[in-house]
């Protein structure tokens, strides 16, 4: 994960900003679920947030998760600055591309609902650049119709559901029973 997230800094510089320095830290953690059966995001955010000086939380989950009928990639909750990335929803090929495009993403749109958005970064709905190859993807933003976040990032049709199946395959790993 650290050689993606070096990666990712000159991405964001180049997509979202490039007046300011961008700085990943990667952490690997449990992440509990509530007595609802969610993931905190809230809580973790205004802990995290506060406590270790950072602008923006951004956690991975190999839980895949639906809205309704279609699978999550991603909730972002900007008012508390976190976004949540669901790692099955990925899919199965060009993972490092596809995690860092929506990384880049979801910290895009995170940049673009602040308070004080960042210079360069613009305001509005979404003010990511996006590559062409962007277009024909299965990923929409919608807005959430979980009370935990305000847009969420699904995927649509038989592509979003295939991409889903094969993030959880490669999640379990089946290959090491082979040996």
């Amino acid at each position: 994960m650290r050689p993606l997230a070096e990666s990712v800094s000159t991405v964001l510089a180049r997509r979202v900003s490039s007046q300011v320095g961008w700085r990943l830290e990667v952490r690997a953690e449990e992440l509990t679920l509530d007595a609802d059966g969610k993931i905190p995001m809230e809580r973790m955010a205004t802990q995290r947030l506060t406590d270790e000086g950072w602008d923006y939380l951004l956690l991975l989950t190999d839980l895949p998760r639906l809205q309704r009928t279609r699978p999550i990639l991603a909730d972002i909750d900007m008012e508390h600055r976190v976004g949540l990335i669901s790692l099955p929803a990925i899919g199965w090929l060009r993972l490092r591309q596809h995690l860092a495009d929506t990384v880049v993403h979801v910290i895009g749109v995170l940049t673009s609902g602040a308070r004080h958005a960042l210079p360069g970064s613009g305001r509005g709905k979404h003010h990511v650049r996006r590559r062409p190859t962007e277009i024909t993807t299965p990923v929409r933003q919608v807005p959430s119709e979980d009370g935990h976040a305000e847009v969420c990032l699904v995927l649509t049709g038989v592509r979003g559901w295939l991409r889903l199946l094969f993030g959880m395959v490669r999640d379990n790993r089946p290959w090491r029973l082979v040996p």
